[in-house]
């Protein structure tokens, strides 16, 4: 996938324009994409949980550069050392959450979650 498709993707959330003559187009405008309420589901998940990661990095990334800098402040260092946990754990429910979606997508009968954001 080319860094436009993952672009328009990253935005779009799966809700677009029918723009081919004939398709029939509802009464607002607007049409829900060939996938469906699951696609659009599915791509409103996968950005949440990229941004969501990418935060949780640079916070995790942040907190460190602040570890390491606290030099002899024990209030900074510990303070930094809880700011990695949250980070951690922030990951770790991140990636839960992945897989329990994916769990109930599969159950559901619709397909795993196409794209991985990680």
């Amino acid at each position: 996938m080319n860094v436009t498709n993952k672009v328009a993707k990253l935005f779009s959330l799966g809700v677009v324009y029918a723009t081919s003559i004939g398709k029939p187009v509802p009464p607002d405008g607007m049409a829900i994409s060939p996938g469906g309420l699951a696609s659009v589901i599915k791509s409103a998940f996968n950005t949440s949980m990229a941004i969501g990661a990418v935060v949780a990095v640079f916070y995790l990334i942040m907190n460190g550069i602040n570890y390491i800098s606290s030099g002899s402040d024990s209030g900074k260092a510990e303070k930094a050392q809880k700011g990695i946990q949250h980070a951690i754990i922030g990951l770790v429910i991140i990636l839960a959450s992945y897989t329990i979606a994916q769990f109930v997508f599969n159950r559901l009968g619709s397909s795993a979650i196409n794209d991985n954001p990680f």
